[in-house]
């Protein structure tokens, strides 16, 4: 069992069952034994089967209560060079060395011959952008919204297979942050395989 439940359902198609619907099992434990006693002998094969349980899982999961979202401006700067082996001939007067909020793009373009054979000389392009960080602030109704998404979307990624059947949720928020905590029950596949 990969975690703790409350057996709803066990099919058993290869092997011996060790549990039963109704049952309380803990993470770890056995569900579905390879081994099956014939009387006369003990016969070995792959266990396969599918348990489903009733779990609890617990969630929490938090989100800024302020965002920044780049704007960016129409400031645009593009600077040629030549490459040509290892020695680089820089085609405009200064370095302009970029401040903090600028975006590069940096791409080669190789010069090549028909047949594939690419030549030691390339143009070189360094494109700049100056951008802005816009400070905007997610209203409670908007965060629980996305908070609820989230933890439903990645707990649903976590099982095996299986849905939830209740939840409980509560949103706080505290120091610059919003924080949702869920505590789902939910009926899912709790078998993992183990090799002895």
């Amino acid at each position: 069992a990969i975690r703790d439940g409350y057996i709803l359902s066990a099919t058993v198609t290869s092997g011996t069952g060790h549990c039963m619907p109704g049952e309380a099992v803990k993470e770890g434990q056995l569900l579905i034994s390879g081994y099956t006693d014939c009387g006369i002998c003990i016969r070995a094969s792959r266990a396969e089967g599918e348990i489903f349980a009733q779990t609890k899982r617990n969630l929490s999961v938090v989100t800024l209560q302020t965002i920044h979202s780049v704007l960016e401006s129409e400031d645009r700067l593009s600077q040629i060079s030549l490459l040509i082996g290892k020695k680089r001939i820089n085609l405009w007067k200064d370095s302009r060395i970029s401040h903090g909020s600028c975006g590069r793009m940096y791409e080669e373009y190789y010069v090549s011959l028909p047949g594939g054979f690419r030549l030691p000389l390339a143009v070189c392009v360094d494109r700049q952008q100056t951008y802005q960080l816009e400070e905007t602030t997610v209203s409670e109704n908007d965060a629980k919204r996305q908070l609820q998404q989230f933890s439903r979307d990645y707990l649903l990624r976590q099982m095996v297979a299986g849905q939830m059947l209740n939840k409980q949720q509560t949103v706080s928020s505290a120091e610059g942050l919003y924080r949702l905590e869920s505590q789902y029950t939910c009926a899912e596949m709790i078998g993992k395989e183990q090799r002895e």
